[in-house]
């Protein structure tokens, strides 16, 4: 690839080339190693990364390495760190040893606790950054860094350049469900940022946005989708985008103002967006040009390299064994306590049809849900009440941008402390609401907006829209509905909708069984009125499942589907599922399927009839 064997321009006095890297969403994965599966996984992990940056460190004179966040949390390898206390925390003694120079923190990484964060902060050797958080002074982060580095030009005169940085999490992380903490919106806190690194003296302004690729107009999209928006701010100059998983530069995605896939440049601006795992490394070659007393980008090139890129994996060495050693006795402590049993299943529990018809998978975490949050409710004023309980859960593998391996497939017989993780990869808790069946509502018509419309007459339309991730795609155990997609989203999708045989009136009261996360608006779902907040069981809730798992016996699912598709005779559209699916003997009501073979990303296609 480029950045590994050609020049970014012709050497010459008073331009300095600068090779900067990143990584992002990385979710604890050190090594290259798939706690789901069970099995070596070459195309990710930190240790595959820190192969690539040694190669790309030796082809460039003037290198930076920075994280954008979401690195603590997200594997069962960070779930034994946080149970067993670790120090060194195995993932910064990672990060320290492979020489990174800066970071900033992503929504997940306050999931385990803030005394838990800044442990792993104060062990760290280099700064995190966040702008846009109040209480960052206080956990540690700085609200916006400088780093002054000697750099040669292409002339071997040496010159200090500050390179200001700044770090913006996503608004959810704020949620009142979670820390209490008050995250500002980016762009706004982006212009007082960048104003202050360009009053200190910043050179160039780096933006570590944890944050997906989206529209210009961030004002719908600030959890998820800013990362364009905060682009146009006047003195950013780079921007480092996460949170969303996707990798940028790529020509397959889709075109948006502002937004070039190709070159890798968001408002003009050199961009890039490194996947999730370890999966690539992002890499911005700038030309930096001398302009008066300081410095201007030139000229850039962006590239999303993979883990694996050709050669460089091979020939550069892994990290020194010594600074492994505590991911590695970790990683043997997480693989001896997946091996754990928690009970078992007479079904296969999978989710290759999450997103079209009732799905084992979630159904079991619903009914988990469901079964705890009235356990805690039992003897309560609120349970009492005597209002419904539902519960609300969502596939968190449907394939998307993880590919067509990343569906849950566990087949009926015994379940292990690893299943768990395949079913509920987070540490959110298991919090109980009361809602409105207005609110309700709300809730579903936004979990069904991820679908294109479909219309009668348009052969081969798309039925799920890649991206859109599965895990926003919430069903709610104990309501019947259907869900209409000849309708646009938002504008009535929900039919039928109804409770115990009866339907659901706007004023009807409901206790709902939900995740903290999406409690707290986090898929950009509505925010929900304060007081709806019931309890916090303070339970995360795959500890829900494995408690619900050892005391029901062996699973299966407790009734009927609760929603289906609605019938829309002579429309069909096309799924993307994994092949394994193919293999399935099952039924989906209301729904006819025919293999239409595979894909250019692995992808089974099966045309679906309504």
């Amino acid at each position: 690839s480029a950045p590994l064997t050609e020049p970014l321009s012709e050497p010459r006095r008073d331009r300095l080339h600068l090779r900067l890297m990143a990584t992002t969403d990385l979710h604890a994965h050190v090594f290259p190693w798939d706690y789901v599966q069970h099995r070596q996984a070459p195309a990710i992990g930190l240790t595959q990364c820190a192969r690539l940056v040694a190669a790309l460190r030796a082809g460039a004179a003037n290198t930076l390495l920075l994280d954008n966040g979401d690195l603590l949390q997200g594997s069962a390898l960070a779930d034994t760190i946080r149970q067993a206390s670790s120090r060194p925390n195995p993932v910064i003694a990672a990060m320290n040893a492979l020489g990174y120079d800066a970071a900033a923190p992503g929504n997940h990484d306050f999931d385990l606790g803030l005394p838990f964060l800044r442990a792993a902060l104060d062990q760290a050797t280099f700064p995190f950054v966040c702008s846009n958080l109040d209480e960052a002074p206080a956990l540690g982060l700085a609200p916006q860094a400088i780093l002054t580095r000697h750099w040669r030009d292409g002339a071997g005169q040496a010159h200090a350049v500050r390179v200001g940085l700044a770090g913006f999490l996503p608004a959810l992380t704020g949620s009142p469900w979670g820390q209490s903490l008050t995250v500002r919106p980016a762009v706004a806190a982006a212009r007082a940022a960048v104003a202050r690194l360009r009053a200190a003296g910043a050179d160039l302004v780096i933006a570590l946005c944890h944050s997906g690729i989206g529209a210009p107009d961030a004002s719908a999209l600030e959890d998820s989708a800013v990362a364009t928006a905060l682009a146009g701010v006047a003195g950013v100059d780079v921007v480092v985008a996460g949170h969303s998983h996707q990798v940028f530069p790529a020509p397959g995605l889709a075109a948006l103002p502002g937004v070039d896939p190709v070159a890798g440049r968001l408002m003009g601006k050199p961009a890039v967006l490194a996947g999730a795992r370890g999966s690539h490394l992002g890499v911005i070659d700038l030309a930096l040009d001398r302009q008066g007393p300081g410095w201007r980008v030139a000229d850039s090139r962006s590239v999303a390299l993979p883990a694996t890129a050709a050669g460089a994996v091979r020939a550069a060495p892994p990290l020194p064994a010594a600074d492994l050693a505590p991911a590695r006795a970790a990683h043997r402590r997480t693989l001896r306590r997946l091996n754990r049993p928690v009970g078992s299943t007479q079904v296969q529990v999978h989710s290759h049809f999450a997103q079209i018809a009732e799905s084992p998978a979630v159904r079991l975490v619903a009914e988990a849900q469901r079964w705890r949050a009235a356990q805690a409710l039992a003897g309560t004023a609120a349970g009492a009440a005597g209002l419904p309980l539902l519960s609300a859960a969502a596939p968190f593998r449907a394939g998307g941008f993880g590919g067509p391996d990343n569906y849950t497939d566990i087949a009926p017989g015994p379940l292990s402390e690893r299943h768990l993780s395949e079913l509920y990869p987070f540490a959110d808790r298991l919090v109980i609401l009361e809602l409105t069946g207005a609110q309700l509502r709300t809730w579903l018509e936004h979990a069904a907006a991820g679908f294109p419309q479909l219309h009668p007459d348009r052969p081969d339309q798309p039925l799920i829209d890649d991206e859109v991730p599965s895990f926003g795609f919430d069903m709610i155990l104990g309501l019947t509905y259907v869900i209409d997609l000849m309708r646009a989203p938002r504008a009535g999708r929900i039919r039928d909708l109804s409770c115990a045989g009866r339907p659901v009136g706007a004023q009807d009261r409901f206790h709902l069984a939900a995740s903290s996360y999406r409690a707290g608006g986090g898929g950009g779902f509505p925010s929900l009125p304060e007081g709806a907040l019931l309890h916090d069981t303070g339970l995360a809730v795959r500890e829900a499942l494995a408690d619900y798992l050892a005391r029901t016996g062996p699973w299966v699912p407790n009734g009927p589907p609760g929603w289906r598709l609605a019938a829309a005779p002579g429309t069909t559209a096309v799924l993307a599922t994994s092949p394994r699916a193919l293999q399935l003997d099952v039924t989906l009501p209301g729904l006819k399927l025919q293999p239409l073979g595979g894909n250019d990303r692995g992808f089974a296609r099966v045309a679906v009839q309504f």
